[in-house]
Formats: structure tokens, sequence, C-alpha cells
């Protein structure tokens, strides 16, 4: 595993060696290797810092979703309530398009809501199987190249976590 300890030492011996290996250097072209080999430094330790920043960021999103204490339920009404159809509608086997589009939202929004496994979502959508969920998450990410949908997605986002907070004040 990559060390995600970045020490402020590190930065100031790059920065301290690269500035002694180019001042020592005499002529020009002296110093292109050592601006490479800076550079490589400088990529490698932009590296580490980037997978910081995606593992503390994926650690705060888990942090985050935890604390909102949303349901599956949560999402299935609101998803529901938005596209004009029942919850049960969701719930159902049917695979009419008034319906599959909100299910998978509602599958997708459910696998980034809450902490829920993909099978444990597929058993609130009428017993469907895991890979089901995982078609939804799927299908949504492609839709969402869409900047009208994925805006769609962001309102229903913003419904349901304003939702649940609202029901514990």
């Amino acid at each position: 595993m990559v060390s995600l300890e970045i020490k402020p030492e590190e930065v100031k011996a790059i920065d301290r060696d690269a500035h002694t290996r180019l001042t020592t250097r005499t002529r020009p072209t002296d110093t292109i290797p050592v601006l490479k080999a800076i550079l490589m430094e400088l990529e490698c330790l932009n590296n580490r810092v980037s997978d910081a920043i995606s593992h503390v960021s994926q650690a705060l999103r888990s942090l985050e979703i935890d604390n909102l204490n949303i349901v599956i339920t949560d999402v299935q009404k609101v998803v529901a309530a938005h596209f004009n159809v029942s919850r049960l509608d969701l719930v159902s086997h049917r695979r009419t398009q008034d319906v599959v589009r909100p299910r998978h939202i509602a599958m997708y929004l459910c696998r980034n809501l809450t902490t829920r496994s993909m099978p444990e979502i597929s058993r609130c959508f009428s017993k469907r199987d895991h890979t089901t969920v995982m078609h939804a998450i799927r299908s949504v990410n492609e839709m969402m190249k869409n900047p009208a949908f994925a805006e769609e997605i962001r309102y229903l986002t913003d419904r349901i976590i304003t939702g649940t907070h609202n029901q514990e004040d």
C-alpha cells in the first residue's frame, strides 16, 4: 500500500535539493537532466498527495452517509413522488418505462445515500437480484452524462437529504 503520510520535510528536502542541484551547474545544458529529475520527484509527490486526498474524501463521504440515517424507504418515497408513481410501482415486477427509469434512479440513490449493500437494496425492490442493482447503477451513471439528468439527480438527492433532516428536527 502506498504511504499516505506526506511529511513537510519531504517537500522542503526536494526544494532544498533542487535549489542546490540547479545553482551548482555552470552550463545551461547541465540543468536539463536536473530539472527532469526534480520534475519526476514532484510528480511522485503529487501522486501521493492525490492518493491521500482520494482516501480522505472517500472516508469523509462514508462518514457523512452514516450520519444522515437515510433508509431505503425514504429514497423510494421521494423518487415515487417525483415521478408520479406509487412506491408499490417501484417495488413491483412491472417493466414499463414509466416505472423502470424511476426504479433505476431509486436504486442508484439508495446505493449512494445509504450504507446498504446491493443485495440489501435488491431485497427492498421485490427481492430482485443484486445484479439488477448493478445494472441500474451503470444505467444511471451513463445517463448522468446528460447535464439535465445529472441536475435532476442532484435535486432528488437534496430532497432526500433535507427530508431526512427535517424528520429528525
